[in-house]
């Protein structure tokens, strides 16, 4: 579950997440280019993709 670190969003190199900390974070798909970098980043393992 995402707790709103922000360390994927400070990770991603296209600024495609977005969200206020202590807040769930989204990933913009338009931007996202699917690296993984926020995927390696996420201590909680919140993020995934399908």
């Amino acid at each position: 579950k995402c707790t709103g670190c922000g360390v994927c969003r400070r990770k991603c190199p296209e600024s495609a997440i977005i969200g206020e900390k202590r807040e769930c974070h989204c990933i913009d798909d338009e931007l996202c280019v699917r690296c993984g970098i926020c995927i390696e980043s996420c201590k909680f393992g919140a993020i995934f993709i399908e």
